[in-house]
């Protein structure tokens, strides 16, 4: 996308982590976002939070993010589904992918576990 750190805006916002660890963010960026695909899609511009932490997943999207494509999700089937002009949209996840997230976390909360003790 060219993006540089200067692109980033200052931003002071606590999130936490899956399993309680605080983690404080310094910076963010507003970017579009696409959902969906042709002829079934919508683009809004989101708030990004930049984090310098070791994360499983790329990207959260929080749920401010979510009701605000009218989004409904289900965790079960690994999906969201969202209104556009031209209809409902769905986005799946890959239950592969959605393991290994997982098992990275786990792995580096045995870390943190490990070098406190």
């Amino acid at each position: 996308m060219g993006l540089s750190i200067r692109n980033l805006k200052a931003c002071a916002k606590t999130l936490y982590r899956f399993l309680g660890e605080r983690i404080t963010s310094t910076r963010s960026i507003e970017l579009p976002v696409t959902l969906g695909g042709y002829p079934i899609l919508i683009t809004k511009m989101l708030e990004f939070i930049v984090v310098d932490t070791p994360l499983a997943y790329n990207v959260l999207f929080g749920r401010l993010a979510l009701v605000g494509q009218g989004a409904a999700t289900s965790v079960r089937h690994l999906a969201v589904k969202f209104s556009t002009a031209s209809g409902i949209g769905t986005l799946k996840g890959d239950p592969l992918a959605t393991q290994e997230c997982y098992n990275i976390s786990m792995r580096e909360k045995a870390k943190q576990v490990h070098m406190h003790q």
